[in-house]
């Protein structure tokens, strides 16, 4: 049983005045666990996906290997070697769609 369902019975028992409040208050225990557990889980898959969005992108970008010299002095040829990662990575992708 989802959180919503659980929510949905709970509002349905606030009409009923015989439920005792040691039941009432079980009740809204389990409800608060579930719905903490499922904003957990939902925030924890969004976590996972991205970190795996990101291993994706640094393997791109980190597996190239400068294919020119870089003659600006004026910056340091990381920068620039970094920047050719950039569009190689955009490139394969490009090229596996």
């Amino acid at each position: 049983m989802t959180a919503r369902d659980e929510i949905r019975r709970y509002v349905s028992l606030l009409s009923d005045m015989w439920t005792p409040r040691e039941t009432t208050d079980a009740r809204v225990e389990r409800l608060y666990n579930a719905v903490r557990t499922e904003v957990l889980g939902e925030a924890l898959d969004e976590l996972t996906a991205v970190k795996k969005e990101l291993a994706f992108i640094e393997s791109l970008v980190c597996q190239c290997q400068p294919e020119r010299e870089h003659d600006d002095y004026r910056l340091p040829a990381d920068h620039l070697h970094a920047a050719d990662c950039i569009v190689a990575a955009a490139q394969q992708t490009a090229a596996g769609l």
